[in-house]
């Protein structure tokens, strides 16, 4: 088997401007039993959280038809989980968990509060967290091991509020003073995502040029400039 540097780029120029594009961890760029780099490197820690309002469905008598009815490796997806049928052999379904509050519950409220931060407070309308949710925790303790701390993404504004509580899972608690919470909004712009992740785009230093960036994606996508050199390597591979 070929190995590939962990650190391999996709490289392309248009109109005199450099465009790099990261690969994401492929086989090739790992040991036989995927649990290193190539060269015994550790693996980089990631941590995500992908979170939907309001749960799952869960019908009169407390039956969940979204789980599977069967356990371990033989588990097929029922009809609410067949979009990850592809991804089935990568997955762990988890379900029959309990989200334990010593207080008062408020429908869905107090769940998320839990699920995400392991705490609830009943002094607002909806309710608030006491600390930070897992994903800011993670954050912190993982603070300058990456280029970014976190990304932090909104896919549809359905059922979008008119206040913070509404539009995010991502929250940093209270105040020091109690009064107000503290929330981590998400990126709703596709745009405005692919600019943080990708601002090596540019002159030499590290910096943006506005100018250079319209220009770029007035006239072919990154993607597109890179595809060349995208080809030459999924040939050696």
């Amino acid at each position: 088997m070929k190995y590939l540097d962990r650190r391999t780029v996709l490289r392309g120029v248009v109109s005199g401007v450099g465009a790099t594009v990261g690969l994401p961890i492929l086989d090739a760029m790992l040991n036989l039993g995927g649990t290193k780099l190539a060269n015994g490197a550790t693996v980089p820690l990631r941590y995500g959280t992908w979170f939907w309002g309001n749960g799952a469905i869960i019908d009169a008598g407390g039956f969940r038809p979204w789980v599977p009815a069967a356990t371990g490796s033989a588990w097929q997806p029922k009809e609410e989980l067949q979009s990850l049928v592809g991804q089935r052999d990568m997955l762990s379904i988890v379900s029959g968990r309990e989200a334990y509050h010593d207080g008062e519950w408020l429908a869905h409220h107090t769940g998320r509060f839990v699920m995400l931060s392991g705490s609830y407070a009943r002094d607002a309308e909806y309710g608030n967290s006491l600390g930070p949710s897992i994903d800011r925790v993670i954050a912190d303790a993982w603070q300058g091991t990456a280029p970014l701390d976190s990304v932090d993404v909104g896919v549809s504004k359905r059922g979008f509020g008119t206040s913070a509580y509404n539009d995010s899972t991502s929250f940093f608690g209270f105040d020091r003073d109690r009064r107000q919470m503290q929330w981590n909004l998400p990126v709703y712009s596709p745009d405005a995502v692919y600019d943080r992740i990708f601002r090596i785009i540019g002159p030499s230093g590290g910096q943006t040029d506005p100018a250079v960036t319209a220009q770029l994606r007035s006239r072919r996508s990154v993607l597109d400039v890179v595809m060349e050199d995208a080809n030459a390597l999924r040939a050696s591979l």
